[in-house]
């Protein structure tokens, strides 16, 4: 199997694997799966000279088009990443808020006699 052709493999199993989506539990296999598919994409990509045969060339054409979806795909899961992150944040802080209330109390108007 030609480099170009084990390429379109990596590219269209990638597809298949951001195309689903997961559970919020096996998130970390699912995003470890793409990091290991990228990353042998990437492997790859020195290696691939320009399509020769007609084949070859519509498998590149295809492989633009999925990559651009895969692209939309990884937007997307970052942005559920972050989201989960800042609701893990928002949760830290009103559980120390909860265990002390009086960390971040505001001394605005209180007034402080100099006088002894």
């Amino acid at each position: 199997m030609s480099v170009f052709q084990t390429l379109y493999d990596l590219t269209k199993s990638l597809h298949t694997h951001v195309g689903t989506t997961p559970l919020e539990e096996e998130r970390d296999e699912y995003i470890a799966r793409v990091d290991e598919l990228l990353e042998a994409r990437q492997a790859l990509l020195p290696h691939i000279v320009a399509p020769m045969s007609v084949e070859e060339k519509k498998q590149a054409q295809d492989m633009i088009k999925m990559n651009h979806e895969i692209d939309q795909a990884l937007v997307i899961i970052k942005e559920h990443v972050a989201i989960d992150i800042r609701k893990l944040k928002t949760k830290k802080t009103q559980a120390d808020r909860y265990v002390n209330p009086y960390v971040n109390v505001s001394f605005d108007g209180t007034f402080y006699d100099k006088k002894k």
